[in-house]
């Protein structure tokens, strides 16, 4: 019923390339490591959304801020501590 629609997606180029996929996957998984591995959250610890939510907000920007100083010092040649 359908074949035809799949054929014509084979046959038109399309602009998906594979590396796409695996690019944006990194960039949203490397905070998620830094949150679980280096400040060891691993459950929720609290009984409410808004305190859960306030505690993950904190420590998904600190991981940002973690993400850009390691950038920074990259650019002056520079090894970022553990």
């Amino acid at each position: 019923m359908f074949g035809h629609l799949a054929i014509l997606s084979l046959t038109k180029k399309s602009p998906h390339r594979p590396g796409n996929t695996s690019h944006g996957r990194v960039k949203v998984e490397h905070p998620f490591h830094i949150v679980k591995n280096l400040f060891h959250f691993r459950k929720v610890r609290y009984k409410g959304l808004v305190k859960n939510t306030a505690q993950l907000h904190t420590l998904f920007g600190l991981a940002n801020l973690m993400i850009a100083k390691r950038r920074l010092l990259a650019l002056n040649g520079q090894v970022a501590p553990r």
